[in-house]
């Protein structure tokens, strides 16, 4: 004899298997997914990233794709304003010596949607007049229509001799905020240790407001992000060790990779163009005939005091 089916419980069953699969995706659709930002998450992605951070994306091979995002509505977006006026070289050093030496790279390829493996594009250039004294880079990108999110994007620059930098980390990301700036912003602006402020919190530094979205296009000189925290758990008060310093004293013969990368689904962006300025240690025989003409000064100075009549 068949035993009678419990409908009811079946049912309830299945209602809280469905509630729990709505439940997750809900989760995963607002940022909040506790796996997302798992440490061991961020282990295993640091190690997968290794290869594309150094250019050999070959050895990327366990590449995952982060959950998409919400793009939150705050307040109404406001125009981006004006830059920062600096009256710091492109180059980040001092004047005097040789002129900063300017490369120009057009690339216009859009960046993988939500996907670690990003757009690498490596240069070769000459050897230079002498050691490298200071670097700046100047990034164009641009939105694909309307669903771009300069949140999602990180970027980094290497050279083959050595020095690594992190140019861009998932700007704006901070405690509350696991996306980062949702602004569809144009970049065109210039990277440099000695910018006036931290790319990462361009809006307080704009707005003083981390949640005034901007439109338009984000120009002028900034300081690069210099955090290698890993881009699924970077924050904005991680440290900053990772900067363009870390070419000084090098030779700027060689290949140079810049990697860019989306990393969370929705909206894309396109790299239109970079370029690096890179400004040497000014010559010896500026150097000395500084120092001369200042030991001169202070030699004519002496003998008119020696001179002057006493009263």
């Amino acid at each position: 004899m068949k035993s009678p089916r419990n409908k009811t419980g079946s049912r309830l069953i299945v209602v809280v298997a469905a509630g729990a699969l709505v439940g997750h995706a809900q989760l995963r659709w607002d940022g909040t997914d506790a796996d997302v930002d798992h440490p061991a998450h961020a282990i295993g992605m640091a190690s997968s990233l290794s290869g594309a951070l150094t250019g050999g994306l070959s050895e990327a091979s366990t590449l995952r794709v982060t959950p998409s995002r919400r793009r939150p509505v705050l307040v109404h977006p406001v125009a981006v304003p004006p830059a920062i006026p600096s009256v710091t070289p492109v180059g980040g050093g001092p004047g005097g010596g040789f002129a900063p030496q300017v490369f120009n790279f057009p690339v216009n390829r859009a960046i993988p949607d939500g996907d670690f493996s990003g757009l690498a594009d490596s240069r070769i250039l000459p050897a230079g007049l002498a050691p490298i004294q200071s670097v700046a880079v100047t990034l164009v990108l641009a939105p694909m229509g309307d669903g771009g999110f300069v949140g999602d994007l990180y970027a980094t620059l290497t050279h083959e001799s050595g020095g690594y930098a992190v140019l861009l980390n998932r700007l704006g990301r901070r405690p509350g905020s696991p996306f980062g700036y949702s602004d569809n912003l144009s970049l065109n602006l210039t990277l440099a240790d000695a910018g006036p402020a931290d790319i990462h919190q361009y809006r307080l530094t704009l707005t003083g407001s981390e949640v005034v979205p901007l439109t338009g296009t984000l120009t002028g000189l900034w300081q690069p992000s210099g955090r290698k925290t890993d881009p699924l758990a970077v924050l904005k008060d991680d440290p900053r060790d990772a900067m363009l310093s870390s070419f000084a004293g090098a030779d700027q013969a060689g290949r140079w990779t810049l990697f860019v990368a989306d990393v969370s689904g929705g909206g894309e962006y396109r790299l239109e163009s970079w370029s690096l300025s890179i400004t040497p240690v000014p010559e010896p025989a500026v150097v000395f005939g500084v120092l001369g003409l200042g030991a001169l000064t202070w030699v004519l100075s002496h003998r008119l005091r020696r001179r002057r009549p006493s009263v």
